[in-house]
């Protein structure tokens, strides 16, 4: 049961209504807990899904808050090299983005930039989000040399694996476009 409300609250998350979700994985939280407590792998990503949640409706104290239980748990649980747990940091780093904390954006976007290369290598366009992400992250406090450096090496790997017709390649045109734009080479 707790399962079919994690897809449901995706559901209602993906068509907006981000209340319904919270509701649905908060009640799925409190079920995975109450079956197998809270140092699981489904509490964890329970709590991951919520703080994205919570995050898609600006609240990002609430966001931190449950993303960093929910690291926390899959570090013990999965270990620092997981698919998962580069997630939760990718999710943490685009929070702390949010408010402002862009140190912490860089710190949690590089870790997981870095599990993603030794989990899928580099020419994955997970790997090449990432940049985009840190690209920006670094594009927020003025580094626009390296912001460029990380978009350039991001639509590279997009050209190469998704090919030019792809709507990743083109988000990674339009950030490097920005990126020059902002230092003033139009």
């Amino acid at each position: 049961y707790a399962t079919s409300l994690c897809k449901l609250a995706s559901f209602y998350s993906d068509i907006g209504n981000c209340q319904k979700a919270i509701d649905m994985g908060t009640e799925a939280l409190q079920i995975r807990e109450s079956l197998s407590g809270k140092n699981t792998s489904a509490y964890a990503t329970s709590l991951s899904d919520l703080a994205s949640y919570y995050y898609y409706i600006g609240n990002y104290p609430k966001a931190i808050e449950y993303g960093t239980e929910a690291l926390n748990i899959q570090k013990s649980v999965l270990g620092n090299n997981h698919p998962h747990y580069a997630r939760s940091l990718s999710n943490l780093a685009s929070c702390y983005s949010a408010i402002g904390n862009y140190q912490k954006a860089i710190k949690f976007g590089t870790e997981a930039l870095l599990i993603k290369e030794s989990i899928l290598g580099k020419n994955t366009s997970a790997y090449a989000i990432s940049l985009n992400n840190l690209a920006s992250y670094y594009s927020n406090i003025g580094d626009f040399q390296k912001a460029i450096k990380l978009s350039t090496e991001a639509m590279d790997i997009q050209k190469t694996v998704l090919g030019t017709n792809s709507l990743d390649y083109a988000t990674s045109l339009c950030k490097l476009a920005s990126f020059y734009s902002d230092i003033g080479n139009c």
